[in-house]
């Protein structure tokens, strides 16, 4: 995700950013560069404005107002050093515009127009933060129309890193080409878009301007962001870097060094400089290059991160508030879950230091993307940065007590359930949906599988499952892909951050549920995560001879259910689990291969017909002319008939028991035939041309038996040529057949 997703970012960032110079003046006196016209200072805060100049040249200040009457002065002298610091006292943030002008020698050398008081935040991270307005759904409708955002949100875009750059090797003490601009510039496009939606929501909530400071850079790691002398003064941290080969000694030239993963690269380019503006806290996106990385010491250069932050801005009101986001799905490994164990990480960060930080949750969010960002950047960033604006307004505003997502704070087991408490789940528990979705749970075999959930009080969930009668572990959202989970805390009625992901219970034997949303009946289309060419949303199921269709007359339970509609005597429906690759079936890498694990499925179905319908046959394919067919529970038969009554039945097959090409009367095997699946069919037969038939709750057990082969012939269950030749066969060589088991 490195360099060429960066440059990405870059060739936007220059299309759309025109970098606009001041005139040149005839005094020696010069403002650094990050200061300019419709620039933002931190309100009721010392603020500082800093220059050069001839050592003992004096510098005069002064602040008026649109009457063009001075509100404050100052008065400096430029040093031996040639530099100048001016210290003034920023008034209370408003919608007014003042003026600045700066004196040398008496002589005016400088004027910044424009200039605003409100809060001002550090944008900062990697390449989801860099990911570029312009590239939003609501920042190119934005573009096309020519709409500008606010006059009063203030941005420093801080520019791009390019390879004709060196890497500086002491931190700067100025930004080169360093532009502030208003929302009305056309360069906001060029923004960070979580930082842009932030600033435009937090303006709402504390009706004043917002500033951002926008500084971060795709494909960067953590220890690129903080400073040389806090990693020299934190043994452990400094330990850590040296003895994996990622501490960069100080005698490294430039041209050696790497932005992206060297210590203080990023620092040293983009936040040195900065060191003399208040701000009011950070918003922070990162973590996915570290996480590639296997950086086993990430909360403790997050907790050094905040700290030198704290320390290098001059915040004097305790720790520098951090607001940051757990990652979205991607499969940075072959199975996936290190996403969620991540994420789970990012929890234990926020509950360190809660006073002072603020979690948010995206699980929930879509994963689309533009084909050139990639999959790794979910062109959702809008609800990002509206949520971190809903942390900022109540971890730094105070205007509510909730700022963070919600996270267990303790698990028990009663009366074959689980029951899970959590904190920061504001005025309480909320799902819209009828039915929460996302929770697993596990006995002693480390199974896991999917379980019920009710909320019993505002903090408390109660999780079960009638296949594991003595839970001891329960997961919610663990996995890649976790699209349907659906719970979240509230304020005044409206759901606010998702809970987050989280399991109690994980050993190396453990079995995690991968997500199955075709089993929840809830909707016609999956989101499948497979690559940057092929994840997308896919039809959940499809059928031959029958139309397909969800709703809410057809659920057992949840908002919707699965309706089959056939005017065939024969219909099949199927899960959709692969894609084809030339002539090969290859499963989705979120979709389930493999039902070895389980011992039985189950699903919900009723007959809306007039007559009869069977269940023929439950096929799991292992390719497309080899198939195994389990039985109906606690028969030998694997069909199974459901009487027109219109009433809700549950069909029960048992995994244990499986017929190879539906064979009943042959040998059967247990469920380890079931490990490499590509496909599930369930097959339907009717003596009318119209049957209607609704599906839900499609349920799995645990536990393979470890039954082996066995010897399962029934002359009489032969309703075929096939089937009754292989049981007189067999009924004749039988024998013979036990002693090769």
């Amino acid at each position: 995700m490195k360099k060429s997703i960066v440059s990405l970012f870059t060739v936007i960032t220059l299309l759309l950013c025109t970098v606009i110079s001041a005139p040149a003046a005839s005094a020696s006196a010069r403002l650094l560069n990050v200061y300019g016209d419709g620039m933002l200072f931190k309100q009721l805060d010392t603020a500082v404005i800093k220059g050069t100049g001839v050592p003992g040249d004096k510098i005069h200040f002064e602040l008026t107002d649109s009457d063009n009457e001075v509100v404050t002065s100052s008065e400096a002298t430029v040093n031996n050093n040639g530099k100048f610091t001016v210290f003034f006292t920023a008034p209370e943030g408003s919608f007014n515009k003042y003026s600045i002008r700066l004196f040398e020698n008496g002589a005016l050398f400088d004027t910044l127009e424009n200039v605003v008081f409100g809060e001002l935040w550090l944008a900062s991270g990697q390449s989801n933060m860099q990911y570029p307005l312009a590239q939003t759904k609501t920042g190119s409708k934005m573009y096309s129309e020519n709409s500008l955002a606010s006059e009063w949100m203030r941005i420093l875009l801080v520019p791009p890193y390019t390879p004709d750059n060196s890497v500086p090797v002491e931190p700067l003490s100025d930004i080169p080409d360093a532009l502030w601009i208003t929302g009305e510039h056309p360069s906001v496009f060029s923004m960070s878009a979580v930082a842009y939606f932030f600033a435009e929501k937090l303006m709402e909530e504390i009706n004043m301007p917002v500033g951002i400071l926008n500084a971060s850079l795709g494909g960067s790691s953590i220890r690129s962001w903080i400073p040389r002398n806090a990693i020299d003064n934190c043994p452990e941290v400094k330990d850590y870097l040296v003895n994996n080969d990622q501490y960069a000694d100080e005698t490294l030239s430039a041209d050696s060094r790497d932005i992206y993963l060297d210590m203080s690269a990023n620092f040293n380019h983009k936040i040195a400089a900065l060191k003399d503006i208040r701000i009011s806290g950070m918003i922070w996106y990162q973590g996915e290059t570290d996480l590639m990385l296997n950086n086993s010491q990430y909360d403790k250069q997050f907790d050094l991160l905040q700290k030198a932050y704290t320390e290098h801005f001059s915040f004097n009101n305790g720790a520098l508030p951090v607001i940051y986001t757990q990652i979205a799905s991607f499969y940075y490994s072959d199975e996936g879950f290190n996403i969620s164990d991540w994420n789970i990480s990012y929890c234990d960060i926020q509950k360190k230091a809660s006073s002072s930080r603020a979690l948010i949750t995206i699980s929930d969010l879509p994963l689309t993307y533009l084909p050139e960002a990639g999959l790794i950047h979910p062109e959702s960033k809008e609800a990002v940065g509206e949520r971190m604006a809903f942390s900022a307004s109540g971890l730094v505003y105070k205007n509510h007590k909730a700022y963070t997502a919600a996270t267990p704070e303790e698990a028990y087991s009663s009366e074959n359930s689980i029951y899970v408490r959590f904190s920061d789940v504001g005025d309480g528990l909320l799902c819209t949906d009828k039915k929460i979705f996302g929770f697993s749970v596990c006995g002693n075999d480390g199974i896991y599988v999917n379980a019920d959930a009710e909320a019993v009080s505002k903090d408390t969930v109660r999780i079960s499952s009638e296949y594991v009668t003595e839970p001891v572990g329960v997961a919610y959202a663990y996995g890649v892909s976790n699209q349907t989970a659906n719970l979240y805390s509230s304020l005044n009625g409206e759901k606010t951050l998702p809970v987050s992901t989280f399991i109690t219970e994980k050993n190396d034997s453990s079995v995690f549920w991968a997500e199955k949303p075709w089993t929840e009946c809830e909707s016609d289309k999956v989101w499948y995560t497979e690559d940057d060419k092929l994840s997308g949303y896919y039809d959940s199921w499809k059928g031959n001879n029958c139309e397909i269709s969800f709703s809410e007359e057809d659920a057992f339970s949840g908002n919707q259910g699965l309706k089959l509609t056939s005017k065939k005597s024969s219909f099949t429906a199927s899960p959709v689990l692969s894609y084809k690759d030339g002539l090969i079936n290859v499963n989705f890498r979120d979709a389930e291969s493999d039902y070895s694990k389980y011992s039985a499925l189950s699903l919900k179905i009723r007959n809306n017909g007039a007559e009869d319908i069977v269940i023929s046959e439950l096929r799991f394919y292992d390719s497309c002319a080899v198939w195994y067919s389990p039985a109906v529970k606690n028969t030998l038969d694997c069909t199974a008939t459901i009487p027109a009554d219109g009433s809700w039945h549950t069909v029960v097959f048992d995994l244990n028991r499986v017929y190879h090409l539906g064979n009943e009367c042959s040998l059967s095997y247990d469920s380890n035939k079931l490990k490499d699946i590509y496909k599930l069919e369930f097959r339907f037969s009717s003596a009318s041309d119209e049957a209607v038939i609704s599906i839900d709750s499609i349920d799995f057990a645990p536990g393979r038996e470890n039954t082996g082969t066995r010897y399962d012939v029934d002359i009489k269950n032969a309703d075929n040529i096939l089937e009754y030749f292989t049981a007189l066969i067999l009924l004749v060589f039988g024998r013979f057949a036990d002693l090769f088991q």
